[in-house]
């Protein structure tokens, strides 16, 4: 610490570094602009105590040379200061930000003050220069003060807030989808619990049961009105969910999508569909429709990768329940030219599956989990809807014709047909008509 030979009396001592001096001392002479010297002298010190590498020295230096630079009336204003225990006040930083605080806290309080020393005459003069509004809380022209407005302190009939009228209320309608139908939108509970919708009064019981498309049922926890917004044109609606427990992606139902505008059905397209009796088509197209399996053109062979080493599986045992309706079934389809029995010694034996229909019927289906691992694959690309659905945008009039056992109208050679031979409780048989069950079959038909 040196002293400078012509230095005033009164002024603070210098620290050199680097022919640095600090700052003057803060000026508060003029009260009102307190606040922006106080800004201003800030950024000097800061500058300066930077140049002058202070953060080498000690806490209790740094703040004692922030205290000398900050001159007689800010050190009084500091002393004022009372610090919590989480606060540390030897940090020169610290006192720095309360100082600061202090002063545009006084500069908000004149500020204040300011506002509220008008007088009447100053009213006066004021009203003589403004217009009259066009009030949007009301809908009428006013002084722009509020408490000429009308509707100051009244309450709106459509949303129940204070301060405006409903013919101004900006807060938009919302819309209860109803439905004469049974409407069926689906949401996960979880999705509800982020949502903080599962209150108890707010889910009401419910005895539904939901059947997905793969026959798997679904019992859901309850209903529940939940506002759904549309994001496009933010109006609101409340919809009725079924809340189900299990991970299911959040379904609305087709009534729900209408009202939301979110699809469109133009059903002035559509014309009533027009149904044939079966009859009619049936005397028509006798050679069609009959019990016999049909044939398409063509002879397939099925291709085994020879590095595959054959597989013989025993014969599942079929439950007692079934066995007469199997035998029979294995009958049938032995009448009707798609299996054949086998005698002489084959290399592939696979395994079947029985499994009962929703109608009563008994399905014949191979399980050629090994077999499956060794055909050698077309690797067909199988159309989806997405690509066949362009070609349909002229089409009008639209018929659904089902198959009846697609597979089976497409022949086996005799090679192919030993591969598929399958074992049973009545001996081992093989197909003479592409079998459902092989990884190959969809992409050959």
């Amino acid at each position: 610490m040196e002293h400078e030979a012509g230095q005033a009396v009164g002024q603070p001592a210098v620290y050199l570094s680097h022919n640095i001096s600090p700052p003057q001392p803060l000026d508060l002479r003029n009260s009102g602009e307190a606040a922006e010297n106080f800004k201003l002298w800030k950024e000097k010190y800061n500058n300066y105590f930077i140049i002058s590498r202070l953060e080498n020295e000690s806490s209790a230096f740094q703040l004692a040379m922030f205290k000398h630079s900050v001159g007689d009336e800010g050190l009084k204003v500091i002393k004022t200061f009372g610090y919590n225990e989480h606060v540390n006040s030897s940090n020169w930083k610290v006192v720095m930000a309360k100082l600061e605080a202090h002063y545009q806290d006084t500069k908000n309080r004149q500020y204040k003050e300011s506002e509220s020393d008008g007088s009447e005459d100053d009213e006066r003069k004021t009203k003589s220069v403004e217009k009259k509004i066009s009030c949007k809380f009301c809908g009428f022209e006013h002084w722009p003060d509020k408490r000429k407005c009308p509707a100051w302190g009244k309450t709106c009939n459509k949303c129940k807030r204070k301060n405006h009228f409903a013919k101004r209320c900006r807060k938009s309608a919302i819309y209860c989808i109803e439905s004469e139908e049974e409407e069926i939108s689906v949401v996960r509970i979880q999705a509800m619990k982020e949502k903080a919708y599962v209150e108890k009064e707010k889910i009401s019981p419910c005895d539904r049961t939901l059947v997905m498309w793969n026959g798997i049922k679904v019992k859901p926890l309850g209903t529940c009105v939940v506002r759904v917004v549309n994001l496009r044109n933010q109006k609101k609606y409340d919809v009725k969910f079924l809340i189900v427990k299990d991970d299911l992606t959040p379904l609305l139902g087709l009534k729900t999508t209408e009202e939301m505008r979110l699809l469109t059905i133009h059903k002035e397209n559509f014309i009533s569909t027009v149904f044939c009796k079966k009859t009619e088509v049936v005397d028509k197209h006798a050679e069609v429709f009959n019990d016999d399996s049909g044939r398409l053109p063509g002879i397939v062979h099925l291709e085994v990768d020879p590095n595959h080493k054959p597989v013989v599986l025993p014969a599942r045992k079929i439950p007692v329940s079934v066995r007469d309706q199997f035998k029979v079934e294995l009958q049938r389809l032995e009448r009707l030219g798609v299996i054949t029995p086998v005698e002489e010694p084959t290399v592939w034996v696979s395994q079947i599956v029985v499994a009962m229909k929703k109608s009563g019927a008994l399905p014949v289906c191979i399980d050629p989990k090994p077999l499956n691992e060794a055909l050698k694959r077309e690797r067909y690309q199988i159309p989806v809807i997405d690509d066949l659905l362009p070609d349909l945008s002229e089409a009008r009039v639209f018929s659904k014709v089902d198959l009846a056992s697609a597979f089976w109208h497409l022949e086996l050679d005799e090679e192919s047909s030993k591969l598929t031979t399958f074992s049973t409780p009545y001996g081992r048989l093989r197909w003479l008509r592409l079998p459902f069950g092989l990884n190959v079959s969809s992409e050959i038909f």
